[in-house]
């Protein structure tokens, strides 16, 4: 795979995830989520431009990244997060031996796969409300029709 320039965001999310993700492994598959946070700020070198508060909520931006980065993660089933614990799955183990940005690739394409399958099944649904709508309306036109005025 030809390696593409990341955006600085984007570039932040795939360091910080990917050492969580090595650092999960190295203690066996689980991490509180309450240590991700120190873990990265002591262990991942983050630039000024990484630790400072952006956006109208003023969150630092390295963590703002991270969460949002985390849910494709989740997504593409190499993480599961669960009641304040992060867990590797055996799909994230293996993905250990990619490249962080082959990681975080598999995260997107994971992520709009996802969307993409919610959007289908959003017309699906869409679609049975019109037909049975449809099948209301013609009912009462029926009735109505029926009917001795």
């Amino acid at each position: 795979m030809a390696k593409e320039h990341l955006g600085r965001t984007k570039a932040t999310a795939t360091k910080t995830l990917y050492a969580v993700m090595k650092e999960i492994s190295r203690r066996g598959g689980s991490m509180p989520a309450k240590e991700l946070y120190p873990f990265v700020e002591a262990n991942v070198t983050l630039t000024e431009w990484e630790r400072e508060p952006a956006g109208k909520n003023k969150y630092i931006r390295w963590t703002n990244s991270f969460q949002f980065y985390s849910i494709n993660y989740a997504k593409a089933g190499l993480i599961v997060k669960q009641k304040g614990m992060w867990y590797l799955t055996p799909e994230g183990e293996n993905a250990l031996k990619l490249s962080p940005e082959e990681v975080m690739e598999k995260g997107e394409v994971a992520y709009r796969e996802a969307k993409a399958a919610f959007a289908a099944s959003l017309r699906i649904a869409y679609g049975i409300v019109q037909q049975r709508s449809l099948s209301i309306t013609q009912t009462k036109q029926r009735i109505d029709g029926s009917r001795v005025h």
